[in-house]
C-alpha cells in the first residue's frame, strides 16, 4: 500500500548525487531511518524526495515512506 502525494514527473533529470546519497544511507548502509531535505527554497527539494520515493516503492516494495511536508514550525 502507498499514497505519495504528487504524481512522478516525468521530466526529472539530473540530482543523481543526491539520489546516491539518500539510497546509501537509507537503503545500503541504513545509517538513518529519518531524513529531512533542508536547503533554501525553489532549488528542487519536492522533486529530490519524488523522484526517491517512487525509486523506493520501485526497488523495495517492503519500505515505507512516510511524507510530511513542514510547511510551518507547527
Amino acid at each position: 500500500c502507498h499514497r505519495i502525494p504528487f504524481s512522478r514527473n516525468r521530466r526529472f533529470v539530473g540530482r543523481s548525487t543526491e539520489l546516491k546519497k539518500l539510497t546509501q544511507k537509507t537503503l545500503v548502509n541504513k545509517e538513518c531511518q529519518r531524513l529531512a531535505l533542508v536547503c533554501l527554497g525553489g532549488v528542487g527539494k519536492t522533486q529530490v524526495a519524488l523522484e526517491f520515493a517512487y525509486l523506493v516503492k520501485e526497488t523495495r516494495p517492503d519500505y515505507s515512506i512516510f511524507w510530511m511536508p513542514a510547511v510551518s514550525t507547527e
